[in-house]
């Protein structure tokens, strides 16, 4: 399975890229495990806070992503 990941702000400044392609064994995935695959590849992210969007929509608890989902890390941003 392969989800594509986009990282907005200060998000993408610990990762260092704005976007990639992440590989899993399963056919689905908990929105869980991606954050923890994140968490082993950029060890900075764990110090970050954001929120994260799967298919163009905010979302928050555990969920499972399928196939080709994009998944989206915000920073968190304030509004007025």
């Amino acid at each position: 399975m392969t989800i594509n990941v986009k990282y907005f702000g200060v998000v993408a400044d610990v990762t260092q890229k704005k976007e990639e392609q992440l590989h899993f064994e399963s056919e689905a995935v908990s929105l869980n495990s991606v954050q923890s695959k994140l968490e082993q590849l950029y060890s900075g992210i764990k110090n970050t806070k954001y929120a994260f969007a799967v298919n163009h929509a905010m979302t928050k608890g555990d969920l499972l992503v399928n196939d080709n989902d994009e998944i989206a890390l915000l920073p968190a941003f304030s509004g007025g």
